[in-house]
């Protein structure tokens, strides 16, 4: 036990043991807080990135890079190295957690767009930013073979020399 006085830096041992045996601490919290609201995707060659049956324009020139998504608040971000490239407003269904709807989809201008120049300057209601993915379709297994054709017999022949 340390006595008054005891330096600083001998309490310092004793100081972060109680605060690691408090519980955990409040960086660990929030980052786990944080990790529930963000995800990785990559983006296509196209520069979208797919996120819960949608497609959301990140930046072509990132094509086969690793970006953030974040949701928050009816909100979703896509950035690359803490840099927001587009932000849209969601509207979530209650029951089912599917987004319902995308309005206000925003580009925002980086230093990260493509060498290669657009076809003209089209505003963000031209250009489709948001795009909704067609429901997965259930395929069925295939079920047991039923057979149509049977093998008809063959001509006995005999041998003959």
């Amino acid at each position: 036990m340390p006595t008054v006085s005891a330096r600083m830096d001998d309490t310092a041992p004793l100081q972060c043991s109680v605060v690691s045996w408090a519980g955990p601490s409040r960086d660990l919290v929030l980052s786990r807080a944080l990790y529930a609201t963000q995800f990785t995707r990559q983006i296509d060659r196209y520069g979208f990135v797919k996120f819960k049956h949608w497609r959301f324009y990140g930046e072509r020139g990132l094509a086969g890079e690793d970006v953030s998504v974040w949701v928050y608040d009816g909100n979703l971000k896509v950035s690359y190295q803490a840099t927001a490239l587009s932000l849209y407003e969601l509207s979530v269904e209650k029951d089912t957690g599917k987004i319902a709807e995308v309005t206000n989809a925003r580009r925002l201008e980086t230093h990260f767009r493509s060498p290669q120049l657009d076809h003209g300057p089209l505003s963000d209601t031209e250009w489709l930013l948001a795009l909704r993915r067609p429901e997965p379709v259930t395929r069925k297994k295939p079920g047991n073979i039923v057979l149509l054709a049977r093998q008809l017999p063959l001509p006995g022949f005999g041998a003959t020399g």
